[in-house]
């Protein structure tokens, strides 16, 4: 909270919000144990930190849609933030990629035998 004064001289109370922003430095591990760092704000959103990750592995942005991120056991969503998912620099997040879902097959019907 911040104090301003008026033109007659009595304090009036202001709240003042700031965005302040922390880049951090988070450790990631793949299935493979590969390890490696990416310096991140925490208050971006999840769907761009995997951006960030799929340039650091020298993949295409494109895979971001099969990417998942893991932290303690739980699947990070991608509209929320590194800060609300309680990633810390002291923590990892673990990157998975999944297979690409088929399409399902069209059901055919069992043809009579005579």
């Amino acid at each position: 909270e911040a104090y301003c004064t008026r033109r007659r001289g009595t304090a009036a109370r202001v709240r003042v919000f700031a965005q302040i922003s922390f880049v951090m430095k988070v450790a990631f591990k793949t299935l493979t144990n590969q390890k490696f760092d990416v310096e991140v704000d925490a208050s971006v959103p999840v769907l761009e930190v995997k951006k960030r990750v799929a340039s650091a592995q020298g993949q295409p942005e494109d895979s971001v849609a099969t990417m998942v991120l893991v932290h303690k056991g739980k699947v990070l969503a991608d509209d929320a933030t590194l800060d609300a998912a309680g990633v810390t620099e002291a923590s990892f997040v673990v990157v998975m990629n999944q297979k690409a879902k088929a399409p399902p097959k069209p059901a055919t019907a069992p043809t009579p035998t005579p």
